[in-house]
């Protein structure tokens, strides 16, 4: 089924929005962190688990900065991270094979339409994949999918014009909490969010779109002190 709501009510600025649908577990020590992912990521794919979310408390920056820059002999070279330092909580997604190709179906099938029935350049639809971002509060967070016009952001670090948030979860609050992250920490520079909830044993996909909210500007000559600009 397809939903397109768009955001009414501006999200926390803080980290506390997405952890009203997580219970995180203590950060073990890396071995056991190693197990952890290994074992959901072999639950994802026989079908016993359908859930890709893990989260972690009482990860200092120090720690994350540890497992993220061994994340490969962690055994989560391809896992998302999102993390809170304010809060000490790491978030990790778990991809699967459904979910990796679904975001990447999706991501490719309107690349190509935008560039083959809209006129649309090469280099204003390009593909940063899951490349990291850094939102309020150096809060960290790296997408499944993500695109940006290059003529309109050319520089390292801008952030995508539009970003695919996909996952197995037993709610769609997870990755609406992936979604507000985006729009909020953006300011509204992330201009869509397109979220793909997936349940396979119940044969599911659900795809809802979230861009920020506009404010109309009042009646009367627009100037430039008037300008509509995105609010959150």
């Amino acid at each position: 089924s397809r939903r397109t709501p768009r955001e009414t009510r501006p999200p926390s600025t803080a980290g506390t929005e997405s952890m009203d649908s997580y219970s995180p577990l203590p950060i073990p020590k890396c071995q056991q962190f190693k197990a952890l992912i290994d074992q959901r990521s072999d639950d994802l794919r026989n079908g016993t688990v359908e859930d890709s979310y893990l989260s972690f408390s009482g990860v200092t920056t120090t720690r994350f900065q540890y497992i993220e820059s061994h994340r490969r002999s962690l055994g989560a070279a391809h896992v998302r991270f999102t993390y809170f330092p304010d809060i000490g909580t790491l978030i990790t997604k778990v991809p699967s094979e459904p979910h990796e190709k679904c975001h990447y179906i999706l991501g490719s099938r309107i690349k190509d339409h935008l560039r083959m029935n809209m006129g649309i350049a090469f280099d204003e639809v390009v593909g940063t994949a899951a490349t990291k971002r850094q939102g309020k509060g150096n809060t960290i967070k790296e997408p499944d999918s993500s695109f940006k016009n290059l003529r309109l952001r050319s520089q390292v670090g801008d952030w995508p014009h539009w970003v695919i948030e996909g996952g197995m979860s037993e709610s769609l609050q997870r990755l609406r909490a992936d979604a507000s992250w985006w729009i909020n920490h953006s300011e509204g520079e992330v201009l869509l969010v397109i979220l793909i909830w997936i349940r396979p044993s119940l044969k599911i996909i659900k795809i809802e779109t979230w861009v920020p909210e506009r404010t109309l500007p009042p009646p009367g000559p627009r100037t430039r002190s008037r300008a509509a600009i995105p609010t959150l």
